[in-house]
């Protein structure tokens, strides 16, 4: 990034980057949680750059509280901004030390599947095979810490589902929330995460599965009912997600979505809301408005075009997952490979339903030609690791051996009392191949050796 000049460089004022930028440079001048795009400290350094920049919000933008972002991603910048001052480099720096962290775990999650090499085919695409990982670096935006809190919810399901407790379900709460206060969209999650937990006979009939999914939805909604209920006050009405989804339903539900197959796009540059009498000395008012207008639209376009409603959820989700090269292409293709693979364990069952979730959330919204997808490249990339050697290995090494790799069941925990490996076909696979047993925690690099 600083051989491309964009280490220190603000970032573009096309995109979403200003709203978290102006929410996080308020907050560390201890004002709250509010755009300013006329505060003069924030403004200077685009000035710098582009004495012609153009701000959204109008010519004489008014600062007010914002409720249509979430808040984790801004509180970060928030303490970069107190800690370093007014600049991009440290948001950058630390964009990249959390997808190093996302790429580690994503390697852990590999290793203890399948074995040293898959996790190092895991690492090596994570972080030089695929552009998503290092263009969300350097965008001042959420990508970064939404892939880290989704690999940490991942590896807190893996972790629970191996034996369930009411504390691990507490971890899994806490990663959930983290997740959905930096993109309000993975509140959608919700009965995917359910289905997951109590998708088998014996997980349904186990008491403690059932305690750690109680815990998993009270700390949820424990850590983030004040962001919810701050937005109600704010807005003066009930809105706990704030105005981003209502006021951008149109997007998603309307004859110009349809033509776009589902892709958003931008209602203020079509003029939707033109029609409006908006007050500008009152901006919470004119957020109220733009989002009752825009969802009364949805509302009744999708109540005249049924059939259309229902067609827009596959075709949004083809646009969100359609790969783009052919990078992208095979990650895709082997990450799926890999969890028919990993599928009788629970890594693979968990990657599985997290992608289904986002799947149904991105059929319900509206896609962003696979922006929705970086968060889940910890699963995907550890998935891709699997399914690149097992068919390594069915092409170059041993037939036999890939397609028992292919059957490999789940080792035996107290979830699965009846999930027993075969222990003639474990002895037949190759050293590299073989499943590691179930383990209760995190092991130590000295207890993997």
């Amino acid at each position: 990034m600083h051989w491309r000049d964009s280490l220190i460089a603000p970032p573009a004022v096309t995109g979403d980057s200003p709203d978290y930028d102006s929410i996080g440079w308020e907050v560390a001048r201890g004002r709250g949680f509010v755009r300013n795009f006329a505060d003069a400290d924030f403004r200077r350094p685009y000035l710098d750059r582009d004495a012609q920049t153009r701000f959204p919000g109008g010519d004489e933008p008014v600062a007010h509280p914002a409720t249509d972002r979430p808040p984790l991603y801004p509180l970060l910048l928030a303490g970069l901004n107190r800690t370093f001052g007014r600049q991009f480099w440290s948001i950058r720096l630390a964009q990249c030390v959390m997808m190093g962290i996302a790429a580690a775990f994503a390697a852990s999650i590999a290793y203890r599947s399948a074995g040293p090499a898959p996790a190092m085919l895991t690492a090596f695409g994570f972080v030089l095979v695929d552009w998503r990982t290092r263009w969300s670096t350097r965008e001042v935006l959420t990508e970064s810490l939404a892939c880290l809190t989704v690999t940490l919810l991942i590896v807190a399901l893996v972790v629970l589902l191996r034996r369930p407790s009411t504390s691990r379900g507490v971890l899994c709460g806490i990663a959930w929330s983290l997740a959905i206060l930096t993109r309000t969209m993975f509140v959608l999650w919700g009965p995917v995460l359910l289905l997951l937990l109590l998708a088998t006979p014996q997980r349904r009939q186990c008491r403690k599965i059932h305690q750690a999914a109680a815990a998993l939805i009270v700390t949820t909604l424990l850590l983030c009912s004040p962001w919810w209920i701050r937005n109600c006050i704010v807005l003066d009405s009930f809105m706990p997600l704030g105005t981003q989804g209502r006021e951008q339903l149109s997007a998603a539900y309307s004859d110009e979505a349809f033509r776009r197959a589902g892709m958003w796009f931008n209602l203020d540059h079509a003029g939707f809301f033109d029609a409006l009498d908006l007050p500008n000395g009152d901006p919470m008012k004119a957020a109220r408005l733009r989002a009752a207008y825009s969802g009364a639209c949805a509302r009744e376009w999708m109540a005249a075009h049924p059939v259309k409603t229902l067609m827009l959820v596959p075709m949004r989700i083809i646009q969100e997952f359609r790969p783009h090269g052919p990078g992208e292409l095979a990650i895709l293709v082997f990450a799926l490979l890999g969890i028919v693979v990993l599928f009788a364990r629970v890594e693979g069952q968990v990657i599985a339903a997290l992608l289904l979730a986002q799947a149904l959330t991105v059929g319900l919204t509206w896609s962003v030609s696979g922006r929705f997808l970086i968060p889940l490249l910890g699963g995907l990339h550890a998935a891709a690791g699997v399914g690149l050697w097992a068919a390594f290995v069915l092409l170059v090494e041993r037939r036999h051996a890939a397609r028992r790799l292919l059957m490999v069941t789940e080792p035996a925990s107290p979830v699965h009392p009846s999930s027993i490996p075969q222990a003639g076909a474990a002895a037949a696979l190759p050293e590299e191949l073989r499943m590691k047993p179930a383990q209760s925690d995190v092991e130590s690099p000295a207890e993997q050796r």
